[in-house]
C-alpha cells in the first residue's frame, strides 16, 4: 500500500535555478525547518547517498533514486521492518518560471502507520518550506538597500560605519 501528499509552486526562476538550489543537499535545512542538517558528498545522481537528520527524529540515511538534471528527482530512506519514505520532486517549466511540486509517499505494509506518526508533521510543513525555498530562489542576486540609520552605528572616536 502506497500513501502520498504532495505541494506545488510556482518559482519566477528557470529549472536550472531550481535544481542548483536542490542539488546543494548539505543546503536543505537553510529551506526546510523539518531538517537539522544534511551530509552528502557524492555526485548528485541515481544512486548517491548521504545522511540526514530531521528536526523531530533520529538521522537516517537515503539515496537518490530516478534523477533526471532538470526534471526530477526522488530521495528514498528506509524505515523500520522494511517500510520506505520517498520524497519527490518534479520540475516543470511554465509561462511564469517553473513549477516545483514536492511529494511524499510511504510505501510498505506498514505505510499507514508512517504517515499518521511521521506524515503528519511532514505534511503541515510542506508549504511553508515550498515558500521559503521559493523565496529564496527569487530573491537571489538581489541587493537590497540599507534603510537609513538602520545597522549603522558611529564611533564617537573616528567617525567611521560599521555595519552590523
Amino acid at each position: 500500500m502506497t500513501l502520498f501528499f504532495e505541494h506545488t509552486v510556482t518559482i519566477r526562476v528557470t529549472e536550472q535555478q531550481v535544481w542548483a538550489k536542490l542539488a546543494d543537499v548539505e543546503a536543505w535545512p537553510t529551506w526546510d525547518n523539518s531538517l537539522s542538517w544534511c551530509r552528502f558528498s557524492s555526485p548528485f545522481q541515481s544512486g548517491a547517498t548521504g545522511t540526514l537528520k530531521p528536526s523531530s527524529g533520529p538521522e537516517t540515511d537515503f539515496e537518490l533514486i530516478n534523477v533526471l538534471a532538470n526534471q526530477i528527482f526522488d530521495v528514498r530512506s528506509k524505515l523500520p521492518l522494511g517500510n520506505k519514505m520517498i520524497v519527490g520532486h518534479q520540475l516543470r517549466p511554465c509561462s511564469t518560471g517553473t513549477q516545483l511540486t514536492h511529494s511524499i509517499r510511504f510505501e510498505g505494509w506498514l505505510s499507514c502507520l508512517f504517515t499518521r506518526v511521521i506524515g503528519k508533521g511532514l505534511k503541515a510543513s510542506l508549504p511553508s518550506a515550498m515558500d521559503k525555498l521559493k523565496a529564496n530562489l527569487e530573491n537571489q542576486g538581489k541587493v537590497s538597500e540599507p534603510q537609513h540609520g538602520v545597522g549603522r552605528r558611529r564611533s564617537p572616536s573616528r567617525g567611521s560605519k560599521e555595519y552590523e
